[in-house]
């Protein structure tokens, strides 16, 4: 998913629904357009927390969890209702 968008200082909102923001979110961050390397190493192990995400300028995903499901939708408006 892209986290967040633009060009210059004005940044687009972030393209995390607000359903993610939930104590145990894990997301991995990757720099704009790319699918990898991620921003750290060891990324499996810990990875950044929702609000991080939500203030990275770039590409990401969230990391799934034992008991959680991810659904991959790169679709623009595919939470929307």
């Amino acid at each position: 998913m892209t986290l967040r968008g633009g060009s210059g200082d004005r940044p687009m909102p972030s393209g995390i629904p607000a359903c993610f923001d939930f104590p145990d979110a894990q997301f991995v961050l990757l720099p704009v357009a790319a699918k990898a390397p991620p921003n750290k190493s060891k990324w499996q192990e810990r990875g950044n927390t929702y609000a991080e995400a939500f203030n990275h300028h770039g590409n990401g995903g969230l990391i799934a969890t034992p008991g959680q499901a991810v659904v991959d939708i790169d679709l623009p408006g595919a939470w929307e209702a």
